[in-house]
């Protein structure tokens, strides 16, 4: 299980905010966010060819990931959030800067029990595919919105996901469960505060809802707060072990936004990391904190338009 939130314009100065946490085997070999050399065989360059090409983590097991950012054309700092970039010259409103991001969760349906669907194409290659494919070879512009389309049809090769895309024109959610998405496929998300876990998109799972709310307290009551405070703040919601009293949702899995450490097929199974991520309203800077619960150790990435 794994969960997303978005607060798409709803925060002053931030206009994109994500935090999500991954759920997932406590042994499954992971390898934390870092950079990723380039894979671009175009190039003779070969320092071109060794550059970053996207941030993200890797699942050491199929070699993709599940949330994965292209700093392709951004110089990438790594340290403490509050870096100084107050002299750094910024592009302002410039696509050329523009963030382009993709994350993944698995659905979980009545079809897609994980132990007898292992003929399937990893969904994890799904986020590198993007994040690597040349923009200038899309006609209209959006690769975010031409890879999503690209995506209703051959989504049958995979098991049961959902993904957002983004890049400088919006962003866009896609699932191959389910029917409502098809005919939205061309629009971005409206402004708005979003979640996603292992359902549809906004699904009425407890931990959806009530992340929800609470991302939404966040961006209306910390409209001044520092840049590590609002990251600490995310991290407390994504911390959140809150669960429903009922037993309507026996899985508590699908109850809390942190999934606390259980025992699952006779392995340990829980969240394992924290991510957070803040798009700056003013020159589209980035800033990334990943949190690894199991260990205690932070990674934390400042974004910024490449130098020219």
């Amino acid at each position: 299980m794994c969960i997303i939130f978005l607060a798409i314009n709803s925060h002053p100065s931030y206009p994109l905010i994500i935090a999500s946490n991954r759920d997932e085997f406590l042994d499954r070999p992971t390898k934390g966010m870092s950079l990723w050399p380039s894979t671009d065989k175009r190039s003779s360059d070969s320092i071109t060819a060794r550059r970053a090409s996207l941030l993200a983590g890797r699942d050491s097991v199929a070699g993709g990931t599940w949330l994965g950012l292209d700093v392709s054309n951004k110089d990438v700092i790594q340290g403490k959030p509050d870096v100084n970039v107050a002299t750094k010259d910024v592009l302002h409103n410039s696509n050329e800067n523009s963030l382009r991001w993709i994350a993944l969760t698995n659905y979980l349906g009545e079809n897609d029990n994980e132990t007898t669907m292992h003929d399937k194409t990893s969904r994890g290659s799904l986020l590198t595919e993007y994040l690597q494919m040349d923009e200038s070879a899309v006609p209209n512009g959006s690769s975010a919105e031409s890879f999503v389309k690209n995506l209703c049809h051959r989504g049958d090769e995979y098991n049961g996901f959902s993904v957002l895309v983004a890049d400088a024109t919006g962003v866009y959610y896609y699932t191959n469960r389910g029917e409502e998405t098809k005919s939205n496929l061309c629009e971005p998300l409206p402004p708005g505060i979003y979640g996603l876990s292992n359902d549809l998109l906004d699904s009425n799972w407890p931990k959806v809802t009530r992340g929800k709310e609470m991302l939404s307290k966040i961006c209306k009551n910390h409209t001044t707060a520092t840049l590590s405070e609002l990251h600490e703040s995310l991290m407390d919601m994504l911390r959140d072990e809150w669960k429903p009293t009922s037993n309507q949702y026996p899985d508590p899995a699908r109850c809390s936004i942190f999934v606390p450490e259980h025992v699952l097929d006779g392995r340990g199974y829980g969240t394992r990391s924290s991510t957070t991520i803040l798009v700056e309203k003013d020159g589209g800077r980035v800033s990334v904190l990943e949190r690894t619960w199991l260990t205690g150790e932070d990674r934390s990435f400042y974004l910024l338009p490449k130098s020219i």
